[in-house]
């Protein structure tokens, strides 16, 4: 029978089924990013590459110091430490999760230079690393004498640059590769372990006046109070020397310490510095690179016990504020967050040494200054930042 071409179209379309498919191209998929970790120190050393720079942190006793993190010295002299296992910081944080740690930095004649310093690993029950330390401008450098120790020196405004003062600048978190499981086994090898800085107690440097907290007024508009509770964290700059001897001290570093008694200081309207008292002691500390090589001999004065205290003085100059924003009277701020101004010269260590140190104390909710606005509307002005970004320092000011 025959069939018109339209029938056997018809014919083949209904009977079978054609399914017609268009290729499309693979999704590509990215690469997995590779592994990285936080960089808990940086910085550069004058020393041969292929030297180990170490993070060491406390014993059981609090004077023994262990490596438990390290780096190899590159060709340009730099150097990254990642985070350890913060296990190893956590058992030692305070209540603010603050640790004191110890940085071996190598030099260039073969020995090692111990840096003490403070790493914000923000609580002890759920240790997370917050920022990264930078040591460039870590370095030796000429003890500044103090010619007349006394108030009026703690109290002068910080005119030196860290760089000077030999304290190390927090950043926002580094990061670099994640170290193989090879490298991790190299990481915590005998090699390591070997690296260990002692400390041992030479004598006292007595009851030492440290600054606390600075509140500055043009206006009276405003009545301000510091309190610092029990628990707070001072962070004490420590100096460092050679031999001991006074004179022969700088500024290397500092050591986190908690206070162990609540203190309010009294209020006031005007430009007020407001201190309390700390003891401080001199230790010699011996550090070793290996087993028996001695890398260093230091001498150490640091603070110890909080002594308690209230006492305050009124300084002429008033800091530079000019972020201001209003408050109308009856209204009130609380400085209870960020990191506070540093005082450079705000340990009247220069009696027994021969140069003060640095101290910083807040801010957090222990350690917090309170603006009552009681008599008139002012205007509050941070140095640094707006009152709503919590400034490193406050002065009251007409509106």
């Amino acid at each position: 029978m025959r069939h018109s071409a339209s029938q056997l179209v018809f014919a083949i379309t209904s009977a079978t089924a054609i399914t017609l498919s268009v290729a499309t191209p693979a999704r590509a998929i990215p690469p997995a990013a590779a592994p990285t970790t936080p960089v808990i120190v940086t910085g550069s050393a004058e020393a041969q590459p292929g030297a180990t720079a170490h993070l060491l942190a406390a014993g059981p006793d609090g004077r023994t110091w262990s490596s438990v993190a390290s780096a190899t010295i590159d060709r340009n002299g730099s150097y990254k430490i990642p985070s350890p296992d913060l296990g190893h910081l956590a058992k030692d944080a305070n209540p603010d999760g603050l640790v004191n740690t110890v940085v071996l930095i190598p030099t260039q004649n073969g020995d090692a230079e111990p840096i003490d310093v403070v790493v914000d690993i923000g609580s002890k029950e759920s240790p997370a690393l917050r920022r990264t330390l930078i040591m460039d401008q870590v370095s030796a450098g000429a003890a500044r004498k103090v010619t007349a120790p006394g108030a009026d020196n703690v109290a002068r405004s910080a005119s030196a640059s860290a760089t000077q003062d030999g304290l190390p600048e927090e950043v926002p978190l580094m990061h670099v590769p994640a170290p193989r499981s090879h490298d991790q086994r190299v990481a915590s090898g005998s090699a390591t372990a070997a690296a260990s800085c002692r400390d041992r107690y030479i004598r006292t440097l007595g009851r030492r006046k440290v600054f606390t907290a600075g509140h500055y007024a043009t206006s009276a508009g405003a009545r301000t109070t510091a309190t610092m509770e029990t628990g707070a964290s001072s962070r004490l700059g420590v100096g460092v020397s050679a031999t001991g001897k006074f004179g022969t001290f700088r500024t290397s570093g500092e050591a986190v310490r908690s206070r162990s008694t609540t203190t309010k200081y009294p209020s006031g309207t005007s430009n007020q510095h407001n201190y309390s008292y700390w003891q401080y002691n001199m230790y010699r500390r011996d550090c070793t690179r290996t087993q028996h090589q001695l890398a260093s001999r230091t001498y150490r004065a640091v603070a110890g016990t909080f002594r308690g205290g209230a006492t305050y003085i009124r300084p002429s100059a008033t800091p530079a504020a000019w972020k201001c924003e209003p408050y109308r009277k009856g209204s009130s701020f609380t400085l209870n967050r960020n990191r506070a101004w540093r005082n450079y010269y705000g340990a009247d260590l220069g009696g027994p040494i021969g140069v003060n140190l640095s101290a910083e104390t807040g801010y957090t909710t222990k350690a917090r200054i309170y603006f009552n606005v009681n008599r008139w509307s002012v205007r509050l002005c941070g140095t640094n930042n707006y009152p709503g970004n919590y400034p490193q320092r406050i002065v009251v000011r007409t509106t």
